[in-house]
């Protein structure tokens, strides 16, 4: 029972890491995309990555939000 309270904080913290990893990522990628300027295939790879992790970002802080959310809830209803 007591680990059902800590699951979405634990699951939460695993998220964060994530989520900083992926902005981690993103930034590299935009810093390659700069010197990548007159490379206009390079620039299309950097281009289509960077979208994908955009999106998986996206991903990663609504789970992160409902998992804030569901901890509160847990908590408020203890």
């Amino acid at each position: 029972h007591r680990d059902l309270h800590s699951f979405p904080t634990r699951r939460s913290s695993d998220l964060e890491a994530d989520i900083a990893a992926l902005e981690q990522e993103i930034k590299e990628t935009d810093n390659a995309m700069l010197k990548a300027a007159n490379d206009f295939v390079k620039l299309g790879e950097l281009s289509l990555k960077k979208e994908e992790l955009s999106q998986k970002l996206d991903y990663k802080m609504d789970r992160w939000m409902y998992l804030e959310e569901l901890a509160a809830d847990i908590a408020n209803n203890s």
